[in-house]
C-alpha cells in the first residue's frame, strides 16, 4: 500500500511540474504582450491657414493638422506614466494623453516634407520602456477629389473654409480618395445653401462615388476619420456649389 502511495505522490509531483513548465512560456508571451508600443513611422498632413486680426491689423498664420496629428499608443496601461517626451524639431510640440492612449502634435511653423523624431519614456508594470517615432509632414491629405468633370483635389488641400464651386453640370459623381489609413465616414447634401446648423440632421445622404442632382445653392458636407482608433470628433470638408 505504501509503495502505491509513494508512486501516486511521485506521479502527482511530476504532473504538477509538467503543468508548471507548460504554463511558463504562455506567461512570458503574456508579459511581452503588455509592452507599450507605437508606430515607427507616421505621416501627418497639414494645411497652412492665414487669418487677419482686426485688433492688431496683422495676419496670423496657423497650421491645421486636419485631425491627423495624433500618435496612437498600443498596450498602454491606465496607470502608465509618460516622461521625457521630446521632439527633435523645435517647431513641433507634443503632449501625451494617457487616458486616450495618444500623443497630440502641434506646430508653430511647417513646410511640406518637414520631419521630426518623437522620443519618450513609458513607465508601467514596474518597467521602463523607451519609444520613438519618425514623423513626416505633408500637404496632400486629399489624394483625389472629383466632382464629375471637375478636379477639386488642389482646392480641398488649400481651402481654409467652404470650397466655392461653379459648374453647369446638372448631375455629377462625387469621388474622394484619402490616405489608406483614413476613410470617408459620410457625405450629406442640402439645397438650402446652409453650411452649418440643424439642416444637416435632415440632409440627404450620398455614398462616396455616388451621383446626385446639382441645383442652386447645393452644399455638401464630407466627413472623414481614421480607420482605426477613436477620435473625439469627425473632421469635414464643405463644398458649396453654385452659390446664389
Amino acid at each position: 500500500m505504501r509503495k502505491h502511495l509513494k508512486k501516486y505522490r511521485f506521479f502527482m509531483i511530476a504532473l504538477w511540474a509538467l503543468c508548471l513548465f507548460a504554463v511558463l512560456p504562455f506567461g512570458n508571451v503574456r508579459a511581452a504582450a503588455v509592452k507599450p508600443s507605437c508606430t515607427k513611422t507616421k505621416t501627418v498632413y497639414f494645411q497652412k491657414q492665414t487669418f487677419h486680426d482686426p485688433m492688431t491689423r496683422k495676419n496670423i498664420v496657423s497650421y491645421d493638422l486636419l485631425g491627423t496629428g495624433e500618435l496612437a499608443l498600443g498596450n498602454l496601461s491606465s496607470k502608465a506614466v509618460i516622461t521625457n517626451l521630446k521632439s527633435s524639431n523645435r517647431h513641433i510640440e507634443a503632449v501625451a494623453d494617457v487616458p486616450y492612449k495618444k500623443i497630440y502634435l502641434s506646430a508653430s511653423s511647417l513646410k511640406n516634407g518637414e520631419k521630426t523624431v518623437l522620443s519618450f519614456t513609458v513607465k508601467q508594470n514596474r518597467k521602463t520602456y523607451r519609444l520613438s517615432c519618425k514623423v513626416t509632414f505633408r500637404t496632400d491629405f486629399v489624394k483625389s477629389a472629383k466632382l464629375g468633370a471637375l478636379d477639386l483635389t488642389r482646392k480641398l488641400n488649400q481651402s481654409t473654409g467652404a470650397v466655392r464651386i461653379k459648374t453647369a453640370q446638372k448631375k455629377a459623381r462625387l469621388l474622394i480618395t484619402l490616405p489608406s489609413d483614413y476613410k470617408v465616414v459620410s457625405i450629406r447634401y442640402n439645397y438650402k445653401g446652409q453650411e452649418t446648423g440643424p439642416v444637416w440632421k435632415t440632409a440627404k445622404k450620398l455614398q462616396n462615388g455616388g451621383v446626385f442632382p446639382i441645383g442652386k445653392d447645393t452644399v455638401l458636407m464630407v466627413e472623414y476619420a481614421p480607420k482605426s482608433g477613436k477620435s473625439l470628433y469627425n473632421r469635414s470638408y464643405i463644398l458649396h456649389i453654385n452659390r446664389v
